[in-house]
């Protein structure tokens, strides 16, 4: 972590208030309104270079008086894009020298990150960033950090969530406070499009991210193709999603103290005992809900208990891990698997949810490109991958005559490679078969893969979307170029 301390340019005037344009007033009212900076605090603005981060920090600039708060700019190199991200850093540091504040700069190698923790590198380069803001605010030489976060950001992730499958909970998407205040957004009142037309009236520049232009990714497929449509139907479309996942906020608000105040009612920590009591230890995270008192509440409350639950033992589960523990709840099963290894048990007067006694194997990671046409050879397990491109007739059905369910769309044709790995925690599969996506997780437990086999289990990727897993229906591909259309085909067989 580097700190770099910059003095203003001596006789260098602030920006005129007529600068102060209606994005400044808006972001203005609402730190008022949601009392999200107070007098004194010492802020890190998380400054990537792009647009958003930068007209934050200009912002928040304007306003530093009348706020009565320090600032200190913070920047995290990830190591991904060579010469571009350096040039990121160049610019935020010369940034910061002119507007006269302290610079923090960390520097990460999210690549192998990923790579080690067998994550994808968007959910690595998460995790070091936030890392590094944790070292920062630890360092007390920001009280609390500030990030760049908008409407459109927030109309965009509602939508991903509740394409993949979300319950009330992801569509309240990102809160403008979150750990008690160390970290706040004090723009998702903001739209992009202001924040452009802001920093084009103060004839300041940023930098721009080609990845973020790559369809590849789902958050750039869907901000590049799915909004547009949306506001085809409803220009307000971002306005209302945002507006949506404010009152999801509020609903669960009102769920969080509800719980907190019912769980203590239906459940006991640690496992039963003959003589009648419990056995826990610290060590021991098994909690057991009370069937009985369990039974007396809507499946709503139900639904409510299970998820805090799991959510304090980090257990990231989605609405079919729900399902399964209710269908123990209601009797109609034994036990359900869950992920990072938990498991939930019926007994005669208990649901318990507990760590799996046997943890799975570890396994080994790789990585290989996968060329289209071509194959690859996966050493690691003995196993050889083909992809291929099979031409799609003008006839052939729906394929013709629109986009089918779960399928990927590359318009503009194909370039590149695939990549063969295994899977990693957080990947989501949808197969060619199924109505959305499911953790690879989940998959491979369908597909009763053996436990000494699982962690190395291939997948293949495009970018960040999973698009074969071994053993389940493929996910369907079509490539589109002047007008023709073929289809990615991935097959496997084992190496002699």
């Amino acid at each position: 972590m580097q700190r770099r301390k910059y003095s203003s340019r001596s006789g260098r005037p602030s920006p005129p208030r007529c600068n102060i344009v209606r994005m400044v007033e808006a972001l203005a009212k609402d730190i008022r309104e949601r009392n999200l900076l107070r007098a004194g605090d010492r802020v890190g603005v998380a400054v990537s270079g792009g647009a958003d981060s930068v007209a934050l920090l200009r912002a928040l600039h304007e306003l530093q008086q009348e706020l009565g708060v320090v600032l200190t700019v913070v920047h995290f190199h990830h190591g991904i894009r060579g010469a571009e991200a350096d040039k990121d850093e160049v610019f935020v540091a010369e940034l910061t020298q002119r507007l006269g504040f302290e610079c923090v700069i960390g520097r990460g190698d999210v690549p192998r990150h990923a790579q080690l923790s067998r994550q994808s590198e968007e959910t690595a380069a998460r995790e070091l960033r936030y890392r590094f803001f944790e070292s920062v605010l630890r360092s007390g030489a920001v009280d609390l950090i500030a990030t760049a976060h908008t409407m459109d950001d927030q109309a965009e992730t509602m939508l991903m969530r509740l394409i993949r499958g979300a319950g009330l909970r992801g569509l309240a998407g990102i809160h403008a406070v979150k750990d008690g205040r160390r970290y706040v957004r004090p723009m998702l009142g903001i739209r992009r499009s202001d924040v452009e037309s802001y920093l084009r009236k103060l004839k300041q520049d940023w930098r721009e991210d080609a990845t973020n232009e790559e369809r590849k990714h789902f958050r750039n497929r869907l901000r590049h193709e799915l909004l547009p449509r949306l506001k085809e139907l409803n220009p307000n479309g971002v306005e209302v999603l945002a507006r949506t996942a404010g009152i999801a906020q509020g609903e669960e608000e009102y769920w969080a103290a509800e719980v907190a105040r019912l769980l203590p009612m239906v459940a006991l920590p640690g496992k039963p005992t003959r003589g009648g009591g419990r056995a826990s230890s610290p060590a021991d995270e098994t909690i057991a809900f009370d069937l009985e008192k369990m039974n007396k509440y809507p499946v709503a409350v139900q639904r409510r208990l299970l998820l805090e639950v799991l959510r304090r033992r980090g257990v990231d589960a989605d609405s079919e891990h729900i399902e399964a523990l209710l269908a123990l709840v209601r009797g109609k099963a034994k036990a359900a698997d869950l992920p990072e290894g938990w498991r939930g048990v019926r007994s005669f007067r208990e649901l318990r949810i507990e760590k799996a006694s046997a943890p799975e194997p570890k396994g080994q990671a790789y990585e290989h490109p996968l060329p289209v046409p071509g194959e690859a050879a996966i050493g690691e397990i003995k196993l050889l991958v083909q992809a291929r491109l099979e031409h799609v007739p003008p006839g052939d059905g729906a394929y013709n005559s629109g986009q089918v369910a779960g399928e990927l769309l590359l318009r503009d044709g194909f370039s590149g490679t695939l990549t063969v790995r295994n899977w990693r925690a957080g990947d989501r599969f949808w197969a060619g078969n199924s109505k959305s996506t499911k953790k690879v997780q989940d998959v491979l437990q369908q597909l009763k893969v053996p436990a000494a086999a699982r962690k190395s289990w291939p997948v293949v990727a495009l970018g960040d979307e999973i698009i074969w897993v071994r053993g389940a229906r493929q996910r369907p591909v079509r490539v589109g170029f002047r007008g023709q259309f073929s289809r990615v085909v991935v097959e496997a067989r084992e190496l002699e």
